[in-house]
């Protein structure tokens, strides 16, 4: 693949630079694309060729990183290339998630850059998604719990990738209720897909039980398809950990017992 990425950019001649799905490839926070993507200056024209996909800009040179070979998009703008071509929120949230918790670079970065662009397509939907990046949602399933369970029904805030210190290493957390001891983990396809992956998180789940936390475990499919749920479950939880706040329904079919 990466031969072809050279092939590419030699065919496509001076300045151009790998972008949007190849560019993410290239830095690690996208899957290997099926066709190679590459952007050229706006007064120059090459003729597109099978495998290949061709984009024109007036901002080829300022958005090429100034260092990394093969030439690429920086890394910001290669996150909000792929935002606005997006066909759905869910996608815009992967790739900038990705990007963060790889840590090539941050929502505010990211927010900076985007900024500065004239045109943006989903402008008011990326400023959102990075609004909850930066809080921690990481992930697709994590800003899902936290638009459709928390937020949805009312919950406390919680606190996310929170790092709780043992022996030698660092757990990270992703949902963390301060002040009630409750500790939510989303197990979604990355890091959760192996017999190590699964015993590594029960051997954590069950430390944390044993500190005197308590720890809920919830699939994609729990958070995606039920929701209200989820919410009801940690309700419960806060609730016999001394929560009196008021959740609410999310809307008429909701689930969500408020009495």
């Amino acid at each position: 693949m990466l031969a072809r990425v050279w092939g590419g950019l030699l065919y496509a001649g001076p300045g151009a630079v790998a972008s949007h799905q190849t560019a993410a490839w290239l830095d690690g926070f996208g899957r290997e694309p099926a066709v190679i993507e590459i952007t050229i200056p706006e007064q120059r024209r090459v003729r597109p060729v099978t495998g290949m996909r061709i984009y024109r800009s007036i901002a080829t040179e300022s958005r090429r990183h100034p260092s990394k070979l093969p030439p690429r998009t920086r890394v910001e703008d290669t996150v909000l290339d792929l935002a606005e071509r997006a066909g759905q929120v869910d996608e815009i949230v992967a790739v900038a998630s990705w990007a963060c918790r790889e840590r090539l670079t941050t929502a505010e970065r990211i927010a900076a850059v985007a900024a500065g662009r004239k045109k943006l397509r989903y402008r008011q939907e990326l400023a959102a998604v990075l609004e909850d990046v930066a809080s921690g949602a990481l992930a697709v399933l994590e800003h899902l719990y936290l638009t459709l369970v928390e937020r949805a029904h009312g919950l406390p805030a919680g606190h996310r990738q929170v790092g709780i210190r043992r022996a030698s290493r660092t757990e990270y957390k992703d949902v963390y209720y301060r002040g009630y001891g409750l500790v939510v983990e989303l197990d979604g396809s990355v890091g959760h897909s192996t017999d190590a992956d699964r015993l590594r998180d029960m051997r954590r789940d069950n430390a944390d039980v044993l500190a005197g936390q308590l720890v809920l475990r919830f699939a994609f499919a729990d958070v995606a398809r039920r929701p209200c749920v989820v919410a009801a479950q940690v309700v419960l939880a806060l609730r016999q950990r001394g929560w009196d706040g008021c959740p609410r329904r999310c809307g008429p079919a909701c689930q969500l017992d408020v009495g």
